[in-house]
């Protein structure tokens, strides 16, 4: 089994409506299908589907929408997203078009902003998972409608977690809701160290209260600040929420690996993932095809990166594709962004990089490969980060891109041979 990332722990492995014309082009955000970010490859606009879930003739849709108007490749993202990208100016109003025909986009950009909702990914499948549905939907509806939450950061999300096959528990967000199967909801805040209870009827009201919270500042942030300044408690005093004890302590996150592969209990599963999340549109059309022979009826976007087929799948559909099915496979111990030339802040072809460290360490141990400072791909910790630099890469052992690198200016070769030679010697 390769080794695998724990978000908590280092060390430990486990536009305007429509943007028609360049001059209206940002470059560095959270991107939108109504608010497309340039990048190295062309536009780059990102897909929220409702729920994480792609009716199989979404799915298909999308991948020939990339062909036609992108480049035809897609990245899955670690909120249960789809970017598409290669879009160009002349090809974006056709794209977004076909968007609204499948059903996928906003009334606005600032509503797509703030709808930022990662929620169980076999609601309604699992029966041992609460079924969110309900509550995602009318969640998105308070968000859409309410022109004040839309001041909200772009990144500020929301996790609704029913628990079951694939709970959320390493997946981060500023509010977080976990519905208990006997009928009782908690609610976290990203850095507080107790939760509190709240009622499910009123998961709306307590999300927009905490949100109006934040919003109530001179300059809205995230809700990691206020807690750092007011503290969990007093937060929830102050929406009146009774407190419910401590947050849960370190729980083991879900990994890729769990997930990938056959799964047949209640419900026939089959987890599926491209390497270093870039899945060709081709790849796309053909997972929808064996899903379609499968009797699916969906696909189930993760925030890791992975595929669910809600159907019964033999893994020999996938030979002779670059697809993961595999969890041994090493290439799962790599998580890396899109680099350059597809990125313009990568100065290094990560995706390449990650293919040739895969292969060299054979999954011995878990690494990040940044193009850039940003660590777009894997904010939190990790056994070994790779930051690139002016076409080099800075080395940081046993933390991010925020940290303290142990060698800086390596060449891939060099910094693979570092890596290589103190697995061997730590053992991990």
């Amino acid at each position: 089994m390769p080794a695998q990332f724990d978000a908590r722990h280092p060390g430990r492995y486990a536009c305007d409506a429509r943007v028609t014309g360049a001059s209206s082009l940002r470059v560095g955000w959270c991107p939108g299908a109504l608010r497309p970010m340039e990048s190295g490859d062309g536009l780059l606009l990102r897909v929220k589907p409702r729920g994480g879930v792609l009716t199989l003739a979404q799915a298909e849709a999308l991948a020939h929408l990339s062909l036609r108007y992108g480049n035809g490749h897609l990245d899955l993202t670690g909120r249960a997203n789809l970017h598409l990208r290669g879009a160009t100016a002349d090809t974006l109003d056709a794209l977004v078009e076909g968007f609204g025909k499948l059903g996928l986009l906003d009334a606005s950009p600032d509503a797509e902003a703030v709808r930022n909702i990662v929620a169980s990914p076999l609601a309604g499948l699992d029966p041992t998972c609460v079924d969110v549905t309900p509550m995602i939907a009318a969640l998105e509806t308070r968000l859409a409608q309410d022109a004040a939450l839309h001041r909200l950061p772009p990144k500020w999300s929301f996790v609704l977690d029913g628990g079951g096959r694939f709970p959320l528990h390493g997946v981060a967000a500023d509010v977080r809701f976990v519905f208990d199967r006997d009928g009782g909801l908690r609610v976290g805040l990203t850095g507080g160290s107790v939760c509190a209870w709240g009622s499910r009827d009123r998961i709306v009201d307590i999300a927009a209260a905490l949100a109006g919270l934040v919003l109530a500042q001179d300059i809205p942030t995230r809700m990691r600040p206020l807690v750092d300044a007011q503290g969990a408690a007093a937060i929830f005093a102050t929406v009146g929420l009774p407190l419910a004890g401590r947050a849960s302590g370190p729980q083991i996150a879900v990994q890729p690996a769990d997930i990938l592969g056959p799964h047949m209990d209640a419900v026939p599963l089959f987890g599926i993932a491209p390497a270093f999340a870039s899945l060709h549109a081709d790849d796309l059309l053909r997972i929808v095809d064996i899903a379609s022979r499968a009797g699916a009826s969906d696909l189930r976007l993760t925030p890791w990166r992975v595929l669910l087929i809600t159907g019964l799948v033999d893994p020999a559909s996938f030979d002779g594709t670059s697809l993961i099915a595999n969890p041994a496979d090493p290439r799962l111990s790599i998580v890396t962004c899109a680099g350059a030339p597809a990125c313009h802040r990568g100065s290094t072809a990560t995706r390449v990089d990650a293919a040739a460290l895969a292969r060299r360490l054979g999954g011995a141990t878990a690494v990040h490969v940044a193009g850039c400072s940003k660590g777009c791909a894997h904010p939190a910790p990790a056994p070994w980060t790779l930051v690139g630099q002016g076409g080099h890469y800075d080395l940081i052992c046993d933390g991010s891109v925020k940290d303290m690198p142990v060698a800086r200016g390596l060449s891939f070769n060099e910094a693979a041979t570092w890596i290589s030679r103190n697995v061997d010697t730590r053992g991990s």
